[in-house]
């Protein structure tokens, strides 16, 4: 696991609920680019959890996992 994984991964944990288990699976296949884009995405949900910033996370990660599966 990378640092970037590490550190999605600890975001992840304070995030609700809702967000699963396989949403960490997915992370190994994901580009150094794409991992800092997504952490990016998740530091804005984090400092506010808006609709908006939630839709926009849920979105980029729905995508990562259809170029991955």
């Amino acid at each position: 696991m990378t640092n970037i994984e590490r550190r999605i991964d600890k975001l992840e944990a304070t995030l609700p609920a809702r967000y699963d288990a396989q949403d960490r699976a997915f992370l190994r296949r994901l580009t150094t680019d794409e991992l800092r884009e997504l952490r990016g995405v998740l530091l804005a949900v984090q400092a506010d959890p808006s609709e908006e910033n939630t839709a926009r996370y849920l979105t980029m990660r729905d995508e990562l996992r259809r170029r991955y599966a």
